[in-house]
């Protein structure tokens, strides 16, 4: 949803306000005091409160004390019409799992117990005047059931929509589901009918339904029992293109909408098939860590590899949710988190709540009416707001887990550190990782902290929980070093990291060793290191013989890793961005996956093609194919074009090299490219050559990459090609010109340019 300039004025204002302020120390929620320094612009790595079953008009009632208490957004539950519903009947515990027993895809205009159309548009025009997101949960897995335990049309509540009482909107097998298969995930059911996702009908009210919310002022979405559907990327026998439809559509509709699945337990798929489209709940990480804050083990606390597997920006972090409040579903020895006392919970979510780039959701407990706010208000303490208050601060700066005896705590930068001293209250002495030497004080008791020599002292107050850092009118948003991933795919034993800029090194070669190490969900050895920020220029090694080429460090991307070696036997390297690759696979831009498991020499230059060359990190994969010929040769063809080129291109396609016919020649380009290609943007070029290789377009002495294309063809005397071309607005054609086995470049073939022009 774009921001109206009314809000934006205003937010200008407030910030302006609180820079006239020369301090900040112990502020208190629940004085409504909304300290506009604290507040991120996005919901992605903020704190997110889950106003469970509150109505609209409460939680609108609530939104000033929501903002000072440093969260960034706010989560409704599903707005959907309920099944049964009764506005005599409002005890929560009867009454609350009917909102995820829905009647359609409209937002229910009363007729449930959060409220009408309009006090829901009333929520979000004022919380966008606070710069509070609204989320709403979703609700499209399955829709409301008669009474009884089924997953087939004929179990359809007789209150659904009209427009959805059609059998062929719904899943067949009335088998209860498990998570033995993706299709039994997808295509069993879970006690009410089962939605056809893969129907276009369905995937179409869906996609209205969210356009309706975000006309209302809606943000974001999560999506309820996002497992349970199908993705492009399952089985051919229950794949299918919902959530590329869906959420693409959404994000084409509005270009800032924030949407999460809910991921319980294991997917039965590689979590990137999800996060490729949305951000994910990591409950298995959340949920540990409140059993270990429960049971004392600051030890287990402090682990920082998150569960699920996918990156920090793409999970969802809780101490305790709906399902595990109400249910038992918590993946720990807990189960069910009533029971469990609100000091245990804020100890938790000191560290949860404090963590770099993941995006943390506070439930706040309920009461027990259907419709009404928390009755529970430590979700606005001033432990819970300081910590909220910390990470919106310390937004964009790394972070270190680190316990000793039965403290865990968490530093970010070099300027901060939350501690959580599960045996409560008391005096600390800990190992300063990275917080620089000075005098820091707790947001919460104003107590004074010391670091000195790389020792933390201070006192914690009575929560058991100390925010320690000293707030500016900026918040600290620059690390003050370089950070950056290593991914050991050669499984070196050890790891080094040397760095240098001109004259000034980390040290005499090989460097510093690496010691911080995880181990993600695909077995990857990730190896994090940090050095001198004026350093521009790294190698990493293994200490005996083995290294990558030079690297000139890049901190828009998240890591490297090595491919192969180069002519001089050091190691060329990729970059990732967020998650690291698959160990035997590179995911192109569209989502396609490529095995890295063969090595395709390159003509041009001496840079490897292992997904892309380094030198290529700006530029886009168009399309990746393998073609396996029956002779066990191989063909792979790549296209990668600048995303400013195509941006400004009126037409771009394929030339088809050695083709006879135009039905011939799209017979090729479509066999070599991952898309069918549309006849118009399909032409011939008479020739032959065993091998193409790319070349640049150049104009002039400024040097532009308008097109790189690749292919490979290593199967005899017959040879076939695919060229790509690109079309610009003022009629210029760009192409790549081929070059055969014995190096020599045709930069014309008997093509009707005049057509392409």
């Amino acid at each position: 949803m774009k921001r109206r300039l009314i809000s934006v004025l205003i937010a200008v204002c407030m910030v302006l306000s609180v820079f006239a302020v020369t301090a900040v120390t112990d502020v208190s929620a629940t004085s409504g005091t909304a300290d506009a320094q604290y507040a991120q612009n996005t919901i992605q790595g903020g704190a997110v409160l889950h106003c469970f079953n509150w109505s609209y008009k409460d939680i609108e009632a609530n939104l000033q004390a929501i903002k000072a208490a440093g969260y960034t957004a706010v989560q409704t539950s599903p707005v959907q019409a309920p099944k049964d519903y009764n506005a005599n009947k409002t005890d929560v515990g009867g009454q609350w799992w009917k909102l995820y027993q829905p009647l359609g895809f409209t937002v229910a205009d009363g007729n449930n117990w959060l409220g009408t159309r309009a006090e829901l548009k009333s929520l979000c025009d004022t919380a966008e005047d606070y710069d509070i997101k609204v989320i709403v949960d979703v609700v499209a897995n399955h829709l409301a059931n008669n009474g009884t335990d089924g997953g087939t049309f004929a179990y359809l509540n007789t209150a659904v929509e009209s427009d959805l009482k059609n059998a062929n909107y719904y899943h067949t097998n009335n088998i209860k589901f498990n998570e033995n298969s993706r299709y039994n995930l997808t295509q069993y059911h879970m006690g009410m009918p089962d939605l056809n996702t893969a129907n276009s009908y369905v995937q179409n009210r869906v996609l209205s339904f969210l356009e309706d919310c975000v006309d209302l002022g809606v943000d974001g979405f999560r999506f309820d029992a996002a497992k349970h559907i199908e993705l492009p990327s399952d089985p051919s026998n229950c794949k299918s293109d919902f959530w590329p439809n869906v959420i693409n559509g959404i994000k084409n509709y509005s270009d800032d909408v924030f949407v999460y699945g809910e991921i319980l337990g294991g997917a039965g798929t590689d979590i990137s098939n999800y996060t490729q489209y949305m951000a994910v709940t990591d409950n298995q990480t959340g949920d540990l860590a409140l059993q270990y804050a429960y049971d004392g083990e600051a030890d287990k606390l402090s682990a920082s590899a998150y569960k699920k597997g996918a990156s920090a920006s793409d999970s969802i972090l809780w101490v305790e949710s709906h399902d595990t409040y109400m249910g038992t579903s918590a993946m720990s020895s807990l189960k069910n988190t009533y029971n469990v006392p609100n000091d245990i919970i804020t100890k938790a979510w000191a560290i949860v709540g404090s963590r770099a780039d993941s995006t943390a959701l506070y439930f706040a407990r309920h009461s027990n009416v259907m419709g009404k706010a928390s009755t529970d208000s430590t979700w606005k303490s001033p432990a819970v707001t300081e910590i909220n208050k910390f990470k919106n601060f310390f937004n964009g700066s790394s972070e270190q887990l680190s316990y000793s005896g039965d403290t865990t705590y968490i530093e970010r930068g070099t300027a901060g550190v939350v501690i959580s001293k599960l045996d409560g209250a008391g005096e600390v002495s800990l190992t300063a990782k990275k917080i620089a030497d000075g005098t820091y004080y707790d947001q919460i008791t104003n107590n004074v902290f010391t670091v000195e020599n790389g020792i933390i002292t201070g006192t914690v107050g009575s929560t058991g929980v100390a925010v320690v850092y000293n707030p500016t009118d900026t918040p600290v948003l620059t690390p003050t070093y370089n950070t950056v991933k290593f991914v050991n795919t050669q499984e070196w034993s050890k790891v080094y990291l040397y760095a240098w800029n001109g004259n000034e090194n980390n040290g005499n070669w090989p460097g510093k060793e690496l010691t911080d190490k995880t181990v993600d969900a695909d077995g990857n050895e990730i190896y994090s290191a940090e050095f001198d920020l004026n350093f521009k220029n790294i190698i990493i090694n293994n200490g005996s013989g083995e290294q990558t080429v030079d690297i000139v460090y890049n901190d828009k991307v998240t890591g490297y890793y090595p491919t192969e070696k180069n002519s001089g036997g050091k190691w060329l390297v990729e970059t990732y961005t967020g998650n690291p690759p698959s160990k035997n696979n590179y995911t192109d831009a569209n989502g396609k996956v490529i095995s890295l498991s063969e090595i395709v020499p390159r003509e041009a230059d001496d840079t490897a093609l292992t997904g892309i060359g380094n030198e290529f990190k700006n530029l886009r994969i168009l399309g990746v194919q393998k073609k396996t010929e029956s002779t066990a040769n191989s063909v792979r063809f790549v296209t990668v074009v600048n995303r400013d080129i195509l941006n400004d291109a009126e037409d771009y396609g394929y030339i088809a090299v050695g083709a006879d016919s135009m039905d011939e020649a799209r017979s090729i380009v479509e066999g070599y490219t991952l898309d069918k290609a549309p006849e118009k943007n399909v032409f011939t070029c008479k020739g032959t050559s065993n091998k193409i290789s790319g070349d640049y377009g150049k104009d002039g002495a400024n040097t532009k990459y308008k097109y790189v294309t690749y292919a490979v063809n290593n199967i005899g005397d017959y040879s076939v090609a695919v060229m790509f071309y690109v079309k610009d607005t003022k009629g210029n054609v760009y192409y790549a010109p081929y070059t055969n086995s014995a190096g020599n470049t045709y930069n014309s073939c008997s093509v009707n340019w005049d057509a392409l022009k």
